[in-house]
């Protein structure tokens, strides 16, 4: 039992914020809903002061698609604070998902066209929802949809608490883009989620949802909804719910004339799928099921001006009233409720509950106050004078003139024109066609502006123009005139756009730079993108081609896309060619429109006349017409013949051509005085050459 008086029968559902139950209230004998915060809420003060003034605010909203809140209460301050709501046995839209059904796009517009009238209602009245998902759209078991916690959202989200893990992410995927961005909202912010949920209602998938919430919040930030061919005649509308820019977007009363305009497209809906709020088979505690019928609660008739009286409530009433039935919900005929008026009109009202939390817990009885004495009459009868002798009314004058008869005659004639002339002017209104005058529609998309004039019952045509700077659909004038005063029945023509005129598109753009071709386009009225490629005769930044399907007379304003040049491709330098000669090398290079520059290096390793290395190496990619040096060699260095004459051995001769680099070959002569080399002493030859020697006899 909370608070004494209300009994938890059976878990409905567990939120990122709340557990919510079934209960009994036993003092009012009847089933209600009640949601007990996370213990992490308790020891925020700030928020259950928050939270206490939201939960007052949004008991003071009084529309049939409003969830009612009944009650705000704390057992002990150490407890937490829990919110007592209208039980809606019917479940969410988010079960009837999560179940796998899906709904058609007839159901759909009835869910959305409900939603959005209790938008428009808390939107005219302050209130920003900030939390519109499948889980807060409920429904009775009369399937009449209520959204649900306005005012939890703000409160929550100004709390000190952290929420659990992978809460923020639900959230996220129907946030609006300037909440992403962590802008200031308007009502539009819960416009753009209810289009993301009727689009998951329809489909099953949530646009615009990544991985990560970042990336979810981030997908859709500007970026426009993109609504399925799926979703039927409901595509125009909620394509303009899910404007990126609040400016641009519907408002909950635009969106709903949108929705009602698309209902004439559609077939009439099938009952909806309800999910039921308590699973069948789920855990209750409902030991005492007879304690709602345990004796009937007295009922004191206020306006009885006798005795007291009690009356016993009807059983089957009583069972339908705690059930939260409605009894003529299996004749509920949904298409007629698309007009918001007669809606409006027809729908129960609730009483605001006024949750100030220092009130007693039971309030006294109501007294009935018996009704006022009936006034004295207007003239009390005639009092004899004195005495017991009754009273006689003196005899009435007689007239003197006849004047006066016939005056009387002329003013009962009178009379008689003028009440003919009243009768006549009264039946001529009573049977007059209704006139209305003529709204402001020009501006509006057509869908809405039809709405409006449709709503007015008059038969609206369309002609449609071209007109530079207007977009297709808009309204561009309304014939008669706004302001005329029209009958019912009679033709008001719509004079709407259909985009801007057509222009043709300049045909000498290839080959001209990007900045001239950008130029022309813009000089006829139309923007430009551009896209690069790789291309071998095009210079760089100069245009290869126009897009392919590109028209060629497109709508002013229509952006053509040029393919523009990047330059000619790299070249890769080719492997191998270390060891083969120089001008093979050159041919291969100069083949690849690359410029090679020789430098020649002595080498004892490598033959003279053959490359011996490339910079850049084999594999790199350089743009074309770049330098490349080839390293070639020029065999081995030249080194000088010594003169052998001036050594004393055949040794110390030998050791002098090692020294300089030179190889002894044979020896000749007689003697062993070192005389002369071959080739001869100070000549120049390569590095590592043979040298012989010759000999004579000392002297």
């Amino acid at each position: 039992m909370l608070a004494g008086r209300y009994r938890i029968i059976a878990p409905i559902g567990r939120g990122a914020s709340a557990q919510v139950n079934l209960a009994d209230d036993v003092r009012l004998r009847r089933r209600v809903a009640v949601k007990m915060l996370h213990d992490a809420l308790a020891d925020d003060a700030a928020f259950l002061r928050r939270f206490q003034a939201e939960a007052r605010a949004a008991a003071a909203l009084n529309h049939p698609n409003v969830m009612a809140v009944y009650d705000w209460g704390q057992e002990t301050e150490s407890d937490v604070p829990f919110l007592v709501l209208e039980y809606l046995a019917g479940g969410s839209l988010r079960s009837m998902l999560d179940r796998g059904e899906r709904l058609s796009p007839s159901q759909t517009l009835l869910v959305g066209l409900e939603a959005t009238r209790a938008l428009e209602y808390a939107h005219r009245r302050g209130f920003v929802h900030r939390d519109i998902k499948p889980a807060n759209l409920l429904f009775g078991e009369e399937g009449r949809l209520r959204i649900a916690d306005f005012g939890l959202a703000r409160a929550l989200a100004e709390a000190a608490w952290t929420e659990p893990q992978g809460a923020v992410l639900g959230t996220a995927r129907y946030a609006s883009p300037e909440q992403a961005q962590g802008l200031a909202l308007t009502g539009k912010a819960d416009v753009y989620s209810l289009a993301l949920v009727l689009v998951e209602a329809v489909t099953g998938r949530v646009p615009f949802t990544a991985d990560t919430t970042i990336g979810t919040l981030m997908a859709r930030v500007d970026r426009d909804l993109e609504v399925d061919d799926e979703l039927g005649p409901l595509q125009s509308a909620l394509t303009r719910a899910g404007r990126a820019d609040p400016e641009a977007r519907l408002d909950a009363h635009e969106l709903a004339v949108a929705l009602m305009a698309a209902a004439s497209a559609m077939p009439r809906p099938a009952p909806l799928p309800l999910a039921g709020a308590v699973e069948p088979d789920g855990p209750r505690d409902d030991s005492d099921p007879t304690l709602l019928a345990t004796g009937p609660t007295p009922v004191v008739v206020a306006d009885d001006p006798g005795p007291t009286t009690i009356v016993e409530p009807d059983p089957a009433t009583a069972a339908t009233t705690v059930a939260g039935d409605d009894a003529d919900s299996d004749d509920l005929d949904v298409w007629p409720f698309l007009n918001a008026a007669s809606a409006d009109a027809a729908a129960p009202t609730q009483e605001p509950v006024d949750l100030d939390l220092t009130m007693a817990e039971s309030a006294p009885p109501v007294v009935a106050r018996p009704p006022d004495p009936a006034p004295p009459s207007a003239a009390p009868p005639p009092v004899p004078p004195d005495g017991d002798e009754p009273y006689v009314s003196p005899p009435p004058a007689r007239p003197h003139r006849s004047w006066r008869r016939w005056a009387l005659i002329a003013f009962v004639l009178v009379l008689i024109v003028a009440v003919g002339v009243s009768a006549g002017a009264l039946i001529a209104n009573l049977t007059a066609t209704p006139t209305h005058h003529v709204p402001a529609v020009v501006g509006l998309d057509v869908d809405a502006a039809r709405g409006k004039l449709e709503a007015d019952h008059w038969k609206v045509n369309e002609e449609h123009t071209r007109r530079d700077g207007t977009a297709a659909g808009q309204v561009l004038a309304v014939q008669p005139d706004v302001g005329t005063s029209v009958r019912e029945g009679q033709h008001v023509t719509l004079v709407v756009s259909d985009g801007p005129t057509i222009a043709a598109v300049p045909t000498k753009l290839v080959g001209a730079s990007v900045a001239d071709a950008t130029a022309a386009l813009a000089k006829a009225g139309f923007k430009t993108k551009t896209t690069g490629q790789l291309d071998e005769k095009v210079p760089a930044d100069h245009v290869i081609a126009v897009a392919n399907g590109t028209k060629a007379r497109l709508p002013k304003g229509e952006t053509v896309t040029l393919v523009v040049s990047n330059g000619p491709p790299p070249r890769t330098i080719p492997g191998k060619l270390a060891g083969r000669s120089y001008d093979e090398v050159v041919a291969i290079l100069q083949g690849l429109k690359l410029d090679p520059k020789p430098n020649g290096v002595y080498s004892t390793t490598v033959p003279k006349g053959r490359v011996i290395a490339t910079e850049p190496g084999p594999g790199a990619s350089v743009p074309r017409g770049s330098a490349i040096t080839v390293t070639v060699s020029n065999g081995p260095p030249l080194v000088t013949v010594p003169d052998i004459a001036k050594a004393h051995s055949l040794d110390e001769a030998i050791d002098m051509l090692h020294r300089a680099g030179l190889k002894d070959g044979d020896v000749s002569g007689k003697g062993s005085q070192p005389y002369r080399t071959d080739p001869p002493a100070g000549a120049r030859v390569p590095q590592g050459s043979t040298v012989n020697l010759i000999l004579r006899k000392k002297p």
